[in-house]
């Protein structure tokens, strides 16, 4: 009997890879590559007639992701991920598949580490692991951070997903607390170009994050953002992000509040505030409640702020198999669109399958 595929697989990266440094063989470079993976199955229905949600009741095949890291060397390290969203099909022009992330990197120490490729935008909580369900208990990721225009329309992402550029990690302790950082220096975001192969102004975003554990159950970071951009009328783009993370026992808290501004091409200064508040407790049988406030606002639109209250469970049918029902309560004020509908809002019933591996 041949080879299993995934020894074909990993035959055929190591081979290709030989070439990044003096590794001893491709057998020693085969027992440096790991495989890591997760997917996601989802149904959503509106509950109410009027909503911006799905009144239908469908099924997702939400997202499917490989991830391999391939420690060629031990200073080099090369890592990529791949994800085929909604049922890829990019001959039927239906779903996506992206490079979520593909870089290289050299380590010079553990405080320094020196990367150059695609990156997922170091800003936030949870960016880095957006499609990674089943390491988060809702279904979705936190709108403030992510998608708010689900909340208010007209409100903006605070950052691009995905920077191509150079890139420095470290990580150490002080006092025997560790604390970490990151630093992007990307191409930004385009309007009529591709950012991941070139830029359409001379100027680059810089994307920065601290994080500082203070204590073995809290964790609190900053992070920051600046592009100069040229996208849809606006020039310039400027985010400040806090977060906290607060581990007890079977407790979880979570909390990130991002402000920030756009400048349009007009002169126009759009500023926005968006935050969200999450707890989660897990029970002795394996199922862990949870509710999550979301809210978003553009400061210079009087009335129009709106909110997401997300109520729901988790239940962990197998080691990192998880089953979720949660309820999206959207809500918004008279001059947000969600205000406009019947009762001010609607509800949405949310169900998903996770994995990871």
């Amino acid at each position: 009997m041949g080879p299993k595929p995934d020894r074909w697989v990993g035959w055929l990266v190591a081979g290709g890879l030989l070439a990044l440094g003096p590794a001893a063989g491709a057998d020693d470079l085969l027992d440096r590559v790991t495989f890591n993976g997760f997917m996601g199955v989802e149904f959503e229905r509106q509950l109410d007639t009027q909503g911006f949600g799905d009144p239908e009741g469908s099924f997702d095949s939400d997202v499917i992701g490989i991830a391999i890291n391939v420690h060629a060397t031990d200073r080099v390290r090369v890592s990529i991920e791949s994800d085929w969203e909604h049922g890829a099909s990019t001959g039927a022009n239906r779903g996506s598949l992206n490079l979520e992330y593909g870089f290289m990197e050299y380590t010079v120490s553990d405080l320094l580490k020196i990367r150059a490729g695609k990156f997922l935008t170091p800003f936030g909580i949870f960016n880095e692991i957006h499609n990674v369900a089943y390491t988060f208990a809702p279904v979705k990721l936190p709108s403030p951070s992510n998608r708010t225009d689900r909340i208010v329309q007209g409100a903006y992402a605070p950052h691009p997903r995905w920077g191509t550029g150079v890139a420095v990690h470290g990580d150490s302790s002080i006092g025997g607390r560790d604390w970490s950082y990151d630093v992007l220096v990307a191409n930004g975001d385009n309007a009529t170009v591709n950012p991941f192969d070139r830029d359409e102004n001379e100027s680059k975003s810089v994307a920065a994050r601290v994080r500082f554990e203070p204590s073995p159950h809290l964790r609190l970071g900053t992070s920051f953002y600046w592009d100069r951009t040229m996208q849809a009328g606006f020039n310039r783009l400027v985010s400040h992000g806090a977060e906290g993370d607060l581990r007890l026992g079977r407790i979880q808290v979570l909390a990130e509040g991002i402000f920030g501004w756009k400048r349009r091409t007009t002169g126009e200064t759009v500023r926005q505030i968006a935050a969200y508040g999450q707890a989660a407790y897990r029970f002795d049988n394996r199922i862990t409640p949870y509710v999550r406030l979301e809210f978003v606002d553009l400061r210079d639109t009087s009335d129009d702020a709106g909110i997401n209250l997300i109520t729901g469970a988790n239940y962990e049918i197998d080691r990192n198999l998880f089953l979720k029902l949660e309820n999206d309560h959207f809500r918004g004020r008279a001059k947000n669109p969600l205000g406009e509908l019947p009762g001010g809002g609607y509800d949405e019933l949310k169900v998903a399958l996770c994995f990871g591996f």
